[in-house]
């Protein structure tokens, strides 16, 4: 495979991210990440693709919609590894009285992917919430439900 097939490749696993997580394909998701991942998210480290996945299901299903841009990648390859970093835009959204409320958040995914038989693979995943801009009070109800304190599980993107 040659360099640029593999930046591709790993362009592709970022936006199969990105668009699993905003249709709620749980398996598509898991199919971005190896077995063995850990995922930093905003500081709450979480061991194991399944892991992962059921944190991302609690968390993503309490919005009604939400859309991740991803851009801006700055990709290192090394054989069978590679380093990543990508920005990200990703606005989230729950009906209040009836109305949608929006929260907009920017943010970086700093990543480690493996190549696998299946292709590239996130073995390692920061990310890193940079900014907020609208409804910031929607997270802890929407995103960590009324009984649970938001220092518990912060947001990830």
């Amino acid at each position: 495979m040659s360099a640029s097939d593999d930046f591709v490749a790993i362009l592709d696993t970022a936006y199969r991210y990105a668009q699993a997580a905003d249709r709620r394909d749980w398996a598509g998701l898991a199919n971005c990440y190896t077995e063995d991942a850990v995922v930093n998210f905003n500081g709450t480290i979480v061991e194991g693709r399944d892991a992962i996945i059921a944190r991302n299901q609690r968390q993503l299903t309490k919005w009604e919609a939400t859309q991740h841009f991803t851009g801006n990648p700055v990709i290192k390859v090394d054989g069978d590894r590679a380093d990543a970093s990508f920005y990200t835009i990703a606005q989230h959204t729950v009906m209040r009285d009836g109305l949608p409320v929006t929260c907009l958040a920017g943010g970086v995914y700093e990543d480690e992917l493996v190549r696998t038989a299946e292709g590239w693979r996130f073995r390692r995943r920061r990310i890193q919430k940079l900014w907020m801009m609208g409804d910031e009070s929607l997270l802890p109800t929407a995103v960590y439900g009324a009984a649970t304190p938001p220092e518990l599980e912060p947001l990830g993107f």
